[in-house]
């Protein structure tokens, strides 16, 4: 992105959410853009040893588990308040709490212009709550497994992923 050039700050639109709406055969990515926060959370999974020749224990990091919550201002007509209002109102659950997500490091753009670092990981929707008197819906998205590493472009809204 022309704004971030180095020294630059990234900011908030530098890390862009993409949920896909369609299949993974046929995906229908569109852009989380109304949520009012951007943390990925990486909840990380670690083991401790305590072995006989070390006077401390020992900490060893098994994996990741990324996760987001993210309260959607509730704007009619949105994509992303339509999408996440259908799942909160049907109360889905199995297939239907399940899609993809691609989050496309705008911060991190590779030696081709245009095209970012990305991760795209089967994830779980999880509808936590709807406050009208705010005008949030919040849903908890977990990444299902690891992560796919690569890198996206995003060409007139249309995301493209490729694996590295």
């Amino acid at each position: 992105m022309a704004d971030l050039a180095d020294g630059g700050f990234v900011r908030k639109y530098h890390v862009a959410l993409f949920l896909n709406q369609g299949t993974s055969a046929s995906p229908d990515w569109f852009r989380i853009k109304k949520s009012t926060d951007n943390t990925i959370t990486m909840n990380a999974t670690t083991q401790d040893y305590d072995f006989i020749a070390d006077e401390i224990p020992t900490t060893i990091l098994d994996k990741y588990k990324p996760s987001l919550s993210q309260p959607l201002t509730m704007i009619k007509g949105e994509p992303d308040y339509e999408y996440f209002f259908e799942k909160f109102f049907a109360q889905a659950t199995g297939a239907d709490a399940e899609t993809e997500i691609c989050i496309v490091f705008y911060n991190a753009e590779t030696a081709t212009a245009g095209t970012y670092q990305a991760w795209k990981a089967p994830c779980l929707l999880v509808m936590d709550n709807m406050n009208p008197v705010e005008g949030t819906i919040t849903c908890n998205i977990s990444m299902n497994s690891e992560a796919v590493l690569g890198t996206a472009t995003v060409t007139s809204g249309e995301l493209t992923f490729t694996p590295a």
